[in-house]
């Protein structure tokens, strides 16, 4: 749940009014008959010292939470972001979502809790021309397990 409850349809309305696409990009993934498994989003901004950062949230369909769908979004923003020279990627989860806990422990995230909610800041490395490979190899294996495609309504990411 991207709000910590399950929102209304207002309130999703609402949400998505305000969003500025030119300071932030959604990543849907979709499953059988275009349904939608789940959608990240990634927010850019600046540090004070001018370097860029980003924020990461992400909501899976109830029934799709521990298949992968979390992970492939993450991996999917992850190298987003690293591309576009992100070098602190925070990360806002509520206390009892394991999964997401344990998923930013694996890059070794600075985790605080505070009022049942967790914020952690996650260094990424920079994106390096060497990794252009492993990232294209990756972009093929979630493709061939799950078909993607730029703002398409078809199955997989959409960037």
């Amino acid at each position: 749940m991207r709000f910590g409850y399950v929102p209304s349809d207002a309130q999703i309305e609402r949400f998505v009014a305000r969003l500025d696409f030119n300071q932030c990009q959604l990543f849907a993934l979709t499953g059988e008959q275009h349904a939608l498994k789940g959608l990240a989003q990634l927010s850019f901004a600046f540090l004070d010292n001018g370097v860029p950062a980003a924020e990461f949230a992400v909501s899976v369909e109830k029934r799709h939470r521990r298949s992968g769908a979390g992970l492939q979004l993450w991996r999917h923003a992850v190298r987003r972001a690293q591309r576009m020279g992100v070098s602190r990627l925070t990360v806002y989860t509520l206390a009892e979502n394991a999964a997401m806990q344990a998923l930013i422990a694996k890059h070794r995230a600075h985790i605080i809790q505070v009022d049942g909610e967790c914020v952690a800041n996650i260094q990424l490395a920079p994106f390096r021309a060497s990794d252009w490979l492993s990232c294209l190899l990756e972009d093929l294996g979630d493709f061939l397990a799950n078909p993607w495609i730029d703002r398409l309504p078809r199955k997989g990411v959409v960037r």
